[in-house]
């Protein structure tokens, strides 16, 4: 399971199952503690979406992290199309 946290800092935060690296921390450990996903600090987001083994982020641009991330847009929205 893939976890977020968003503080009124702006920062966000994941942790949870990492196996395929879908908490977008750049490796592929499971993480227990809270962690900054330091590559999205400078960054706005609006969206978050997660599933089994993938994350999306909505920044402006697309960001997604996993296994078999595919998306596509759908009037406006980002939707997954599976693998």
């Amino acid at each position: 399971m893939v976890s977020w946290l968003f503080p009124e800092s702006g920062k966000l935060y994941s942790f949870g199952a990492n196996g395929e690296g879908q908490l977008g921390l750049g490796h592929t450990d499971n993480v227990s503690r809270p962690t900054v996903i330091e590559s999205l600090e400078d960054q706005q987001y609006t969206k978050l979406a997660a599933g089994a083994d993938h994350s999306v982020i909505l920044t402006g641009i697309l960001v997604s992290e996993g296994i078999f991330c595919r998306v596509k847009q759908v009037n406006g929205l980002f939707m997954e199309t599976g693998n």
